[in-house]
């Protein structure tokens, strides 16, 4: 309990710290954001959750629910995950000086610290998975039934943080039916059963809530605000969607190009052959659970080259290292220490500017305006400012802005009844219009000619890299 303790400590003033820092510097993180500005109508809606919507997995919105503060949750989850399966990792095997130096190497990766202070659920999902995989391989250590039953759960809670879980259920059947090959068939239905109910109970349930509240089942896949849409766009990997070649080639280039900052997990594979046939074939199964993820988002569409996706190759030779009581060696802790440099310089490379340009300032470089959060609290002053109370707006480009004014009912935002009303004629209910230069955003395409300064009945008074603000011509505002 005191390791645990200290541990969680030190991860929070690590995570929290850098955190702090990148925000006073006019970074954090977009989804961090969205996160919050869902929270924050939700609760000020009479927390009415349904407003969160059911296109996104819940548990990541779940902690602003209690703590409506992006600069606290990410840092307090991750640190609280993080000590979890540290400690465990650390009180279930033998560990010395070399075995806590590698689990450090990880947690000062700056990969890691990325996700740690701006993409906790992504984090999440990684731990949970590598979790569910440890109890996984202490099953097959021990046979206790307990750990499968926990290995199920970890797994099924991972599909309400990430919904790409799914793609995983496939390989745990074929590696368990593998694994108890030479038990009874009663048997081996049952652990089978046990690992993948909790994830398939789940799924069921958010067809249902889907299908309860929007009147569709897989409105959680159709909608265009789908997670599963949530990605950048790449040619290349759109090309690929659909394609088991090309869907192939691409996740074998990414491992490639990809192949120092995951140096440990490739390092990890040759020690997993010493085991019997009967054995290392469910083990390496599970152990390319990661390549699976991977590549069958790429098959699916929803996949980007984040760089950050290292770490849970990271994380899998991390718990495989500790189970093969190789965690200590020298060739993985040297392997660690390629994979930490390389993460330095590698995503210097990386196609999402995020992670590129918080690496980058680590180094020295300043985050661009392009995801600087400087013009969206510029434009929440302003709207305040002016005395704004009824503001047209589509959140799903301008949640930043919704989420600095502190107050979501000043907004006509798409979840509203009147919104659609409103986009129609917003001379009669909007007294402010905020519009995202994102091509997509609903009143721009509505408004064809905002971008040129024009919408009927309203004056321009913001022209910003990322916004525009236009106010009611029957009010008195002076222009910017």
């Amino acid at each position: 309990m005191i390791a645990f303790i200290v541990f969680f400590i030190l991860f929070l003033l690590y995570f929290y710290i850098s955190q702090e820092l990148f925000f006073k510097f006019d970074y954090i993180h977009s989804n961090l954001l969205f996160f919050a500005e869902k929270a924050l109508i939700a609760v000020q809606s009479g927390f009415r959750v349904e407003n969160i919507g059911f296109v996104y997995p819940p548990i990541a919105f779940v902690p602003f629910l209690i703590v409506n503060d992006p600069l606290l949750v990410s840092p307090i989850i991750s640190a609280l995950f993080s000590t979890f399966l540290i400690t465990y990792l650390i009180k279930t095997y033998k560990t010395d000086a070399l075995s806590i130096l590698s689990i450090s190497i990880i947690m000062l990766n700056p990969l890691y610290l990325f996700l740690s202070s701006q993409r906790f659920d992504v984090l999440l999902f990684y731990i949970l998975l590598s979790l569910s995989v440890f109890y996984t391989v202490r099953h097959i250590e021990t046979k206790y039934s307990l750990y499968i039953f926990v290995a199920g759960l970890l797994l099924g809670i991972t599909f309400f943080v990430d919904f790409r879980s799914l793609f995983v259920v496939p390989v745990y059947f074929i590696s368990l039916f593998l694994l108890t090959s030479k038990e009874n068939f009663p048997y081996r239905v049952a652990i089978v059963v046990v690992k993948i109910t909790p994830v398939v109970f789940f799924l069921f349930s958010w067809l249902y809530l889907n299908w309860i509240f929007t009147g569709n089942p897989l409105n959680f896949i159709q909608s265009p605000y789908s997670f599963f849409r949530s990605e950048p766009v790449i040619d290349e990997f759109i090309q690929a969607s659909g394609s088991f070649i090309r869907s192939l080639y691409l996740t074998l280039k990414q491992l490639f190009l990809n192949s120092l900052l995951i140096l440990p997990y490739f390092l990890v594979i040759p020690y997993i052959k010493r085991f019997k046939l009967l054995y290392t074939t469910p083990l390496f199964l599970v152990y390319i659970v990661p390549i699976f993820v991977f590549y069958f988002s790429i098959y699916f569409g929803m996949s980007f080259p984040y760089m950050y996706s290292s770490v849970l190759f990271l994380l899998f030779s991390l718990v495989f290292a500790f189970y093969l009581r190789i965690a200590n060696s020298k060739p993985y802790l040297f392997s660690m220490i390629i994979a930490f440099l390389s993460a330095f310089f590698i995503p210097d490379h990386s196609k999402d500017l995020n992670e590129k340009e918080f690496i980058g300032s680590l180094k020295g470089r300043i985050i661009p305006e392009r995801i600087s959060i400087k013009e969206d609290r510029i434009i929440a002053e302003l709207l305040i400012g002016y005395g704004c109370k009824k503001i047209l707006s589509d959140d799903a480009y301008t949640f930043p802005v919704v989420y600095f004014t502190g107050s979501s009912n000043i907004f006509i935002l798409p979840h509203n009844y009147t919104y659609y009303t409103a986009l129609s004629n917003p001379i009669t209910f909007a007294d402010c219009m905020l519009i995202s230069r994102n091509s997509k955003d609903a009143i721009k395409k509505r408004f064809i000619k905002s971008e040129s300064g024009f919408v009927p009945n309203f004056y321009l008074v913001y022209d910003g890299l990322k916004y525009m603000l236009y106010t009611n011509t029957n009010r008195e505002v002076y222009k910017w």
